[in-house]
């Protein structure tokens, strides 16, 4: 028996995703983010911090929505969050892998994400675990989000994540600090199997908003491009999302 390695996993999902019900995004994401650290660095020019944050919490009382409601401290979520080294570019990051399911929704509420301070997105996520009863989660977001240095105050909150009862988690994320320095907004980055705006669908097509709210939209290709240069996963990747790319799931006969 021969032991399965990131080339046999590639090799399913090309054949996988022609399915109906399969989720190429979610079983990929993983592999993008590998990347993603590299692919900002060369899209932007600048360096970018390696700790990358999947699933990052954009709190509906922040974006204005839900405010004075139990809603307040529920959350639409960015696929990642990026941040540069010198702490002045932080970068809302969402994948797709199929533009049919962009919507009207997502975009709105990227759009109000960026023109917010970066420091009133982590207050959020503050306002958020201290709310939630999902402790020992939100003390690992909080972790994650004091390694790149944008919150202070977590060894509490850390403690108490391994601890069966979670009493005094409301004041030890008191006392946790937004460490946000200066008016540092955030840019949002959609990454694409292809982005062509003149060939899309009618005007109110969400494909074609994407331009409305992206500051940096990145194709498969580009992406291939980026990470075939990363040794052999990366050549291996690039080869998947080519195909990705240019033969759209169902596309293309059975055993192909």
């Amino acid at each position: 028996m021969t032991t399965p390695n990131i080339c046999d996993l590639l090799d399913e999902m090309d054949e996988r995703r022609h399915l109906p019900k399969y989720q190429l995004e979610l079983r990929a994401s993983p592999i993008f983010e590998w990347f993603l650290h590299g692919v900002l660095e060369e899209r932007f020019g600048c360096e970018f911090k390696s700790t990358i944050i999947p699933e990052f919490p954009l709190r509906h009382g922040t974006l204005g929505t839900n405010e004075g409601s139990k809603k307040a401290n529920q959350s639409v979520n960015a696929d990642f969050f990026a941040l540069s080294t010198d702490s002045q570019c932080g970068v809302l990051v969402e994948l797709k892998t199929d533009t049919g399911s962009i919507t009207e929704s997502q975009i709105s509420y990227l759009k109000i994400a960026k023109t917010k301070r970066l420091k009133c997105l982590v207050e959020g996520v503050i306002c958020i675990s201290k709310a939630t009863t999902h402790y020992g989660k939100y003390a690992h977001l909080l972790h994650r989000l004091s390694l790149l240095r944008l919150v202070s105050g977590c060894d509490e909150v850390c403690k108490l994540a391994s601890c069966e009862k979670k009493n005094g988690w409301k004041s030890a994320v008191g006392k946790v600090s937004n460490t946000v320095q200066g008016e540092v907004h955030t840019k949002v980055v959609y990454i694409l199997p292809n982005y062509n705006p003149i060939d899309e669908g009618e005007e109110n097509d969400p494909v074609k908003k994407v331009g409305e709210v992206a500051d940096c939209i990145i194709t498969f290709k580009q992406f291939a491009d980026i990470v075939a240069k990363r040794g052999p996963i990366g050549k291996r990747f690039a080869e998947s999302l080519v195909r990705w790319a240019n033969h759209p799931a169902g596309s293309v006969p059975p055993g192909k």
